[in-house]
């Protein structure tokens, strides 16, 4: 019977989860802003893996209660008002709660963060992605348009547009910086989880992020608006642009590693003071 508990607890959150999981892998293949959510959910799998091959497993803890019991209210709140974010939500609680009472306590919190980290794969609430949206896009056209004014480029802002010469460069909903901003986060919280012991250490990278995400995005208009004096439409329109994105996240990844990389040598530093 203990063998079978696994099972009938999968079967169970498979009947709960089944419609929500399958629309949320949609969401990732058709909407470009949580593409990356095929990623979070191999790293999840990985650590998930991973975690359970190394913690050893004991009695299963009714703390696991504590969570289970507000994960399966949240889903019934948000089955009742239609709220998929709520829904696709409570299955982290639920699955932590489920994972102590069956695994117990050690292996159990081992795994609270592969499962929280899904989390970055879940998309936002329209109300609340607009509401970001629109503060970034704003600031990634300020930011961009200043830098290109500094190096004597002519670049005109009105509100998300930025006119160099004759071409207008639109700030879409795509480049607000949003995107980058949750890729960042998970990135930072990553790094933060598995390099970094002093919750302050990790506090200061995961908050980096934000000013990682929105200054890449500065810089990849700012490129843009160089692009299009030098080369034309065909700068902003061709494979030149996307392209850009690809080398500005990189850069901006590469930025949080070596901020995570002087964090730990100012830790080294300090305990060396001492």
């Amino acid at each position: 019977m203990s063998r079978l508990k696994p099972l009938i607890v999968a079967a169970l959150v498979l009947i709960l989860y089944g419609l929500p999981l399958g629309t949320l892998v949609e969401r990732w293949w058709i909407d470009s802003d949580y593409s990356h959510g095929f990623v979070i959910a191999a790293v999840c799998l990985f650590l998930a893996v991973r975690t359970w091959r190394t913690e050893r497993a004991d009695e299963g803890t009714l703390l696991g209660l504590t969570l289970l019991v507000p994960g399966l209210i949240l889903y019934l709140l948000g089955v009742a008002a239609a709220e998929v974010f709520s829904v696709r939500v409570s299955l982290l609680p639920v699955l932590a709660g489920v994972t102590l009472l069956l695994a117990g306590r050690s292996r159990g919190r081992a795994l609270l963060f592969p499962i929280g980290f899904f989390f970055f794969a879940i998309p936002l609430p329209q109300v609340l992605y607009f509401t970001l949206t629109s503060p970034l896009q704003t600031l990634a056209a300020k930011m961009g348009t200043g830098m290109a004014t500094a190096v004597g480029v002519v670049a005109l802002r009105e509100g998300n547009i930025v006119q160099v010469g004759e071409i207008s460069l639109g700030v879409a909903e795509a480049c607000s910086g949003l995107r980058s901003l949750m890729a960042y986060s998970a990135v930072s919280v990553l790094i933060a989880r598995y390099l970094h012991r002093s919750w302050l250490s990790r506090l200061v990278l995961v908050g980096s992020a934000a000013i990682v995400a929105v200054s890449a995005n500065a810089f990849r208009l700012f490129f843009t608006c160089i692009g299009a004096v030098g080369y034309g439409p065909d700068f902003v329109e061709g494979w030149m642009h996307p392209f850009l994105g690809v080398v500005t996240f990189v850069s901006g990844v590469l930025v949080l590693l070596v901020i995570s990389e002087m964090l730990r040598w100012t830790r080294r530093k300090a305990s060396t003071s001492f």
